[in-house]
Order: structure tokens, then sequence, then C-alpha cells
């Protein structure tokens, strides 16, 4: 088992492992990566030897939180609302006056079948 990188003795790892209490907590732990994929995560004694190793004592391993979704369809601009956010105007006060990703759910919904196709397309051939 060949590992690019290592990180040794994390303080702690939190894993965010369902079937774990809490967050998934690990204490003193290594982990080890191969071409960008996790390899390894247990027992910093039986970790793999890495071309690269970081001291991991002192630090907290935590996953990316990463949120992949989006919305290939939808209705409405709000460019104007990103004015307003360059002019200093936060985004509570930007919903509260009726913007916000409400009016992209009240323009979405209000938008035809074809309408939301057409755009979806559009997107998807680059053209407008």
């Amino acid at each position: 088992m060949d590992a690019d990188l290592v990180v040794a003795r994390l303080s702690r790892l939190y894993t965010l492992d369902p079937k774990s209490e809490g967050l998934g907590e690990r204490a003193d732990v290594s982990v080890a990566f191969a071409g960008g994929k996790l390899l390894y995560v247990g027992d910093p004694a039986n970790a793999p030897e890495a071309a690269i190793t970081f001291d991991g004592r002192g630090c907290v391993g935590l996953p990316g939180l990463v949120d992949p979704h989006t919305h290939a369809v939808w209705a409405g601009s709000r460019s104007s609302e990103f004015a307003r956010r360059l002019a200093g105007e936060s985004y509570t006060a930007i919903l509260e006056s009726g913007g916000g990703i409400r009016s992209t759910v009240r323009a979405t919904r209000a938008a035809s079948s074809e309408e939301l196709t057409v755009s979806a397309w559009s997107l998807t051939m680059g053209t407008s």
C-alpha cells in the first residue's frame, strides 16, 4: 500500500461517519492519500510510507463539506441584487425586501414548462 501523502498523528479527526456517535471524532489518527483518494485512516503505527508526510499533531482534520448540488433550470434574474450587494446592502435586507432565493423560487414557479425548457436548452447549447 503506497501513499502519496500522509498526515501523521492528527490530534483530532472528524469523519462525520453517520454510524458513529457525534461527529465521528477520532483522536491521534493518521490519514493517507494516493492518487487524490483517501487510502488509509487509522493507527499512526500502521500508516503507510509516503513521499510526503506532514506532522498533524495539534491539528484537526475535517471533511471538505462541499455542497455539490446545482440548479440546471431556473427563471428570473438576480443581477440587480448583485449590484445591491456590491453597494454594501446585506443579503438579509435584500431577502426582507422580497429578493434573494425566494425571488428565484417565485419566478421559477411562475414560468411555464416551455419557458424553463427553452432556458435550460439555451444554457446547455450556449445560446440565448
